[in-house]
């Protein structure tokens, strides 16, 4: 009777010491390092970088060049959320040599508005028009039927701006 309670009495103690016991225990620090390259390398967006970690009593030391602020930052939240990581000093530069020949995402230009189709103006036949060409015009480069940019020297009645014209000659 009394092994019995022994054994029953060693059973519920290992049942209830068991799990705190092994729930305390953390990882090595070479565990932590290790875990961290291996995100880092595998990372799109880190892998490129060249970074060391070095862990000592849980808190880890990134040192290195990355190519880019964002990629710095994706490096320091893989080590804070390493398990086992006390605390990150991250001591990351960033290779600005790297950044000036990476190609940069411009921003999306924002959408363009639809230009309204301009409306032909009629002008009353006798109405003269004076205008100013901004190029050469001459027989032997200029053709019936080319066409040429000009604006009005003066204001025309028909007008209520001073528009571009396009003109035949």
């Amino acid at each position: 009777m009394r092994i019995h309670k022994l054994s029953t009495l060693v059973v519920l103690l290992t049942a209830l010491l068991g799990p705190s016991i092994a729930c305390s225990k953390h990882p090595s620090d070479d565990a932590i390092a290790k875990d961290i390259q291996s995100k880092v390398a595998a990372d799109p967006d880190t892998k490129d970088s060249d970074v060391s970690v070095t862990v000592k009593d849980g808190k880890v030391t990134l040192t290195g060049m990355v190519k880019t602020p964002a990629a710095q930052q994706e490096i320091e939240q893989i080590a804070k959320d390493a398990p086992g990581a006390t605390g990150i000093d991250d001591q990351t530069a960033v290779d600005t040599a790297a950044m000036a020949n990476e190609p940069t995402q411009a921003a999306a230009p924002p959408p363009t508005a639809e230009k309204p189709t301009p409306q032909p103006t009629v002008i009353p036949t006798g109405t003269a028009l004076t205008v100013k060409v901004s190029q050469a015009l001459g027989s032997k480069t200029s053709q019936t039927g080319d066409t040429f940019l000009a604006t009005l020297h003066s204001p025309c009645p028909a007008f209520r701006q001073d528009p571009q014209l396009t003109a035949k000659s």
